[in-house]
């Protein structure tokens, strides 16, 4: 409820009794069409109203537009007013530091004075229950590369005032995953603080992990496919020689066996070589696969004579 005192002290500013020395017009001009202090009286007047009636907003535009016309710090209180009514405490406490910031010239009004007088009560009184937020990181987890509360970029431990109601608070891993989080604060609310962790969106400390293991597991597949071959190419060799022996006395050997002995020859050679690339292959990938900073595991190659397989323990 808006006090008689109040009304007649607004209705007072707004009649040009307290406004600011400079809004004077010369005895030798003409009036103006309209007349600045009834102007700001107009106003004034319909804020109050609106004031009284819980349409906040609508009396700060009118308590606004008085100030424009004619400067008073009663407007201006009032306007912190509505602000604090509305619930943006943050722009109220910045009309009443206006006020109490507003030197006051010798001959200021009583008005004027005790406009002054109640914003600085006031403001300490607001400032006492403007909410604030202060992000922190979790032991271990990675720091952000940008961080901001409501779009607008804030540091790690700072602590921000904030107007009560739901904030959203934007961290970006080095890699550029989004950590998101909503937090709600109350009025007069002790200093709401939200810890992050984002160490499950940020790089292994190695770089990217698995990086390795697909050409590392191509390299192995193709190495022991290699190995396979060449073990059966030197099988087949081997029966080719068994074949050509049966037919020998001593150290002679049949003429005719003379085109398998070659091929027999040239089936050991190309085994020889197959199982040596095969090697190269194979240890190629293991040493891939054991060597990515994504795994802590270690690889065991076992070669048979006509197998090869990887052996991974954990």
């Amino acid at each position: 409820m808006i006090r008689s005192s109040d009304r007649a002290r607004l209705l007072a500013v707004s009649l040009g009794l307290v406004l600011v020395p400079t809004i004077a017009w010369a005895q030798d001009a003409p009036p103006p069409a309209t007349d600045p202090k009834e102007m700001a009286r107009a106003h004034g007047e319909e804020a109050l109203a609106l004031h009284a009636a819980g349409k906040f907003q609508e009396a700060f535009t009118k308590f606004e537009t008085a100030e424009r016309i004619a400067h008073s710090p009663v407007f201006v209180v009032w306007m912190a007013r509505s602000k604090r009514a509305i619930g943006e405490l943050r722009a109220a406490q910045g009309f009443y530091q206006r006020v109490v910031s507003e030197a006051l010239p010798a001959d200021a009004s009583p008005n004027w004075q005790q406009a002054k007088a109640e914003a600085e009560v006031e403001l300490k009184a607001l400032s006492q229950r403007i909410p604030s937020i202060k992000v922190t990181v979790a032991a271990g987890s990675a720091v952000p590369s940008a961080l901001t509360l409501d779009g607008a970029a804030i540091a790690i431990g700072d602590p921000i005032a904030v107007d009560p109601g739901e904030h959203r608070i934007e961290a970006t891993s080095e890699g550029g995953a989004v950590v998101t989080r909503n937090v709600r604060v109350e009025e007069g609310q002790p200093t709401a603080i939200v810890s992050l962790d984002l160490q499950k969106t940020s790089a292994p400390a190695g770089g990217g992990g698995g990086d390795l293991v697909i050409p590392g597991a191509v390299l192995l597949g193709v190495g022991g496919a290699s190995l396979i071959a060449g073990a059966v190419t030197g099988a087949y060799a081997l029966v080719l020689a068994g074949e050509i022996e049966e037919g020998c006395v001593g150290n002679q050997c049949l003429a005719t066996d003379a085109d398998k002995a070659d091929d027999a020859d040239a089936l050991a050679r190309a085994s020889t070589g197959t199982l040596i690339a095969g090697g190269v292959l194979a240890v190629t990938g293991i040493v891939l696969i054991a060597v990515d900073p994504g795994g802590s595991e270690t690889a065991l190659l076992r070669v048979g004579p006509t197998w090869a397989g990887l052996d991974i323990r954990f």
